[in-house]
C-alpha cells in the first residue's frame, strides 16, 4: 500500500544520515525532510504528515519535542524510533503517538506502524468531535430542562397558591355557618397546597443539585455550623445542638457542604419525639476523608429501613407529616455521592440515630 505523505525527520544522537538511510525503503512518493538542512520554518506544515524522531530517553525526546511546540507542529503525528520496546513504550508516555525499533524495521513495519498511527489518529478526532457533539447537545439539553422547570414550577405553583387562598375566603365568607367538619377539611385542603408546593421546590433542588456548579472556598467549618445553627435552622427551645471543638478548616465546595449539613440537621430536629433534644456534630479525621457525623437522641430507625430512607420520597412517618416530601435525605445522598463520598446511617428502634458521611479533603471546581 502506497502513502504519499512527507516525513520531517529528526535525529537527537545526530544520525540523521543513517535514519535518511532506514527510510529510503518507503514508498518513492514520501518526501523525507532533512531537519538538519530545512529550516523547520519553511516547511508547509499542511502538507506534513509525520514528525519521525530518533532518541533514546525522555530528555532527548522532550529536547526534540520543544522545538516543534514552538513551531506548532503538534497536530503532526510523531513517531519515535528507538533501540528497544521499553524504550518507546516509556515514549508514548511522553506524548509520542507510536514507535519503531531500528533493529526491527522493515518496509512492512513501517507501513504497520504508519497506518496504525493513522487509524489512531483518525479515531481519536472523530471520537473528539463525537465529545463535543455530545456537549454541546447536553448544553442544549440541559438548558431545555431548566426552562421546562421554570414553567412547570410557576405553572404549578400558581393553581396551589389560588386553592390557599380560596380555601380561606370560602372559610370567611360562611363564617360562623361552616361546621367543623367542613372546616378541617378546609385546613387539610391548604396542607395539602402547602404539602405539594414544598414537594415543587424539593423536586426542582434535586434536579438541580448536579448541574449546578459549586466553587471551591476556604472553610472554616465551626463557622459554617454557627452560621446554620443560629441563622438559618429554626431551633425549638430545650433542644441543644453541640458541635464538636476540632472541626477542619480546608478548602472546599462550601455550599454544598452547607447543604448536607442543613439537611440533616433540620431532619434531625423535624423526626424528634422529645423536647430536650439534644444533636452533636463530631467529625474524625481519615487518610482522604473527613467523616462527619450528626448524632441525635430521637426516636431511631428500624435497621430495615437504613437503606430505604436515602430513596427519594420515602418518608419513616407517611401520612403522619404533610411537612416532610421525602426528599431531604436522598439530596444528602446525591450531593455526598457527587463529591466522591458516601453517607450511611447507624440506628435502631430503641431510640437515637447517628447519620455519618464522608467529605473528601481535597476537591476539584466542577
Amino acid at each position: 500500500m502506497e502513502i504519499p505523505i512527507n516525513f520531517l525527520v529528526a535525529d537527537s544522537q545526530k544520525n540523521l544520515p543513517e535514519m535518511i538511510a532506514l527510510f529510503s525503503i518507503f514508498p518513492a512518493q514520501t518526501t523525507l525532510i532533512d531537519s538538519n538542512l530545512t529550516p523547520i520554518s519553511a516547511i508547509n506544515k499542511d502538507s506534513l504528515g509525520f514528525i519521525i524522531f530518533s532518541c533514546n530517553t525522555a530528555k532527548d525526546f522532550e529536547s526534540l519535542l520543544s522545538a516543534y511546540v514552538r513551531e506548532s507542529l503538534l497536530a503532526v503525528s510523531i513517531i519515535v524510533v528507538v533501540n528497544t520496546v521499553e524504550e518507546g513504550e516509556e515514549l508514548l508516555d511522553f506524548g509520542a503517538n507510536n514507535y519503531l525499533v531500528k533493529n526491527l524495521i522493515s518496509r512492512e513495519a513501517i507501513l504497520q506502524v504508519v497506518n496504525a498511527t493513522i487509524r489512531i489518529k483518525s479515531l481519536k478526532e472523530s471520537l473528539e468531535n463525537t465529545k463535543l457533539s455530545n456537549k454541546k447537545y447536553i448544553e442544549k439539553l440541559t438548558k431545555e430542562f431548566d426552562q421546562f422547570t421554570y414553567i412547570i414550577s410557576h405553572d404549578l405553583r400558581a393553581p396551589l397558591r389560588a386553592i390557599s387562598s380560596l380555601s380561606e375566603w370560602i372559610e370567611e365568607d360562611l363564617a360562623g355557618s361552616v361546621n367543623v367538619e367542613t372546616r378541617k377539611n378546609l385546613v387539610l385542603l391548604r396542607e395539602r397546597a402547602k404539602f405539594s408546593s414544598v414537594l415543587i421546590d424539593g423536586v426542582l433542588k434535586y434536579s438541580r443539585v448536579s448541574r449546578t456548579n459549586s466553587s471551591i472556598e476556604f472553610v472554616n467549618v465551626t463557622d459554617l455550623l454557627n452560621d446554620l445553627i443560629y441563622l438559618k435552622i429554626d431551633k425549638p427551645v430545650g433542644y441543644s445542638i453541640e458541635i464538636e471543638p476540632n472541626m477542619p478548616k480546608f478548602y472546599t465546595q462550601s455550599e454544598r457542604l452547607e447543604q448536607v449539613f442543613w439537611q440533616l440537621l433540620k431532619n434531625a430536629i423535624q423526626f424528634h419525639d422529645r423536647c430536650d433534644g439534644v444533636i452533636k456534630i463530631l467529625v474524625r479525621e481519615q487518610e482522604n476523608f473527613y467523616r462527619f457525623t450528626v448524632s441525635d437522641n430521637g426516636p431511631g430507625i428500624a435497621s430495615e429501613l437504613h437503606q430505604k430512607i436515602f430513596e427519594i420520597f420515602y418518608t419513616v412517618q407517611k401520612n403522619v407529616r404533610t411537612d416532610s416530601v421525602g426528599i431531604g435525605l436522598a439530596l444528602v445522598k446525591k450531593i455526598v455521592e457527587l463529591v466522591g463520598g458516601s453517607v450511611w446511617v447507624e440506628s435502631n428502634s430503641d431510640g437515637g440515630s447517628a447519620f455519618h458521611f464522608l467529605w473528601p479533603k481535597c476537591l476539584q471546581n466542577n
